[in-house]
């Protein structure tokens, strides 16, 4: 800031000084008076006088660094002050003593507890429907679209809006992301049809197995006269609950294929009283083996 051009002294004149120099002294102290208002006011001269109507209205205003002053009753209190960047900002307090910054590194300090709390008198922020909550771009010559609340009162996403992350959902009222969906259509299509169990033996009836995912289990097989081929599955080992069963009351041989669901972890067995099944089949929800 330069220097003053005219001297604003509380001890001119002096009593010693002749009466006859009290009229500069007068001037002197106008134009110092102006000049310093001049700084956040608007004080145009013509010539020597200030003479425009909107003279004295405020340019701006110029806050000094303080600390926290305290509001007299019935007030409020505007002020500079200097903050925990070491920068001058812009604060406001109130008669109760609450202290406010408005301004932080240039920008308006507002809070989302402030956003999330009432403002003025119970108003809260609000949008019309169809009107989209927005932020600004990465390249910050744009505006993005987050949430809107349409004609029927439903909050709506934008297409293409992402989760935060490609986790799982873990409760019922969970929104579902792309990879969780597509994982789920992938576990439920059948996968290539199995004669072989996870050590790469064939399957066979008098064995227990392990369901290594969702599947049904098929067998196909010439059944003897008045033998019984049956499964059963369960969730201990062995199961004991049965799901398939065939009787061969003819006199004579007799094939048959019959298939059953097995849930993932679960147990299953193929039984029959005669010769061993010709063919066992597992068909996995997936790619879900079966082991011993």
């Amino acid at each position: 800031m330069c220097a003053w051009s005219n001297v604003l002294s509380t001890i001119t004149p002096s009593g010693s000084d002749s009466p006859s120099t009290l009229d500069d002294r007068i001037r002197e102290a106008k134009a110092a008076i102006v000049e310093r208002l001049a700084i956040d006011h608007y004080m145009p001269l013509t010539g020597s006088s200030q003479t425009d109507t909107a003279g004295g209205q405020h340019s701006k205003v110029t806050l000094r660094a303080v600390t926290k002053p305290t509001a007299p009753a019935g007030t409020i209190i505007i002020y500079g002050k200097t903050d925990g960047d070491g920068n001058t900002e812009f604060y406001i307090v109130d008669v109760a003593g609450n202290e406010k910054q408005i301004i932080k590194a240039g920008k308006i300090n507002l809070a989302l507890t402030d956003i999330a709390n009432d403002l003025i008198n119970g108003t809260k922020i609000l949008l019309l429907n169809e009107v989209y909550l927005r932020a600004k771009d990465q390249a910050g010559t744009g505006t993005v679209n987050l949430i809107k609340a349409n004609s029927s009162n439903k909050p709506v996403l934008p297409d293409a809006s992402q989760l935060a992350t490609s986790g799982a959902p873990t409760l019922d009222a969970d929104i579902s992301n792309k990879k969780y969906v597509d994982d789920q259509l992938v576990t439920r299509a059948f996968g290539a049809l199995q004669i072989l169990d996870s050590d790469g033996a064939l399957l066979a009836d008098a064995v227990i197995y392990l369901a290594g995912s969702d599947g049904v289990v098929t067998w196909d097989d010439d059944v003897g006269s008045g033998n019984i081929i049956y499964g059963e599955v369960g969730t201990t080992n062995p199961p004991t609950t049965r799901v398939a069963y065939f009787f061969n009351q003819s006199l004579n041989t007799r094939w048959d294929s019959r298939s059953f669901e097995v849930a993932a972890g679960e147990y299953w067995k193929i039984t029959q009283n005669g010769v061993s099944a010709s063919k066992i089949y597992w068909r996995p929800r997936g790619t879900g083996t079966c082991s011993k």
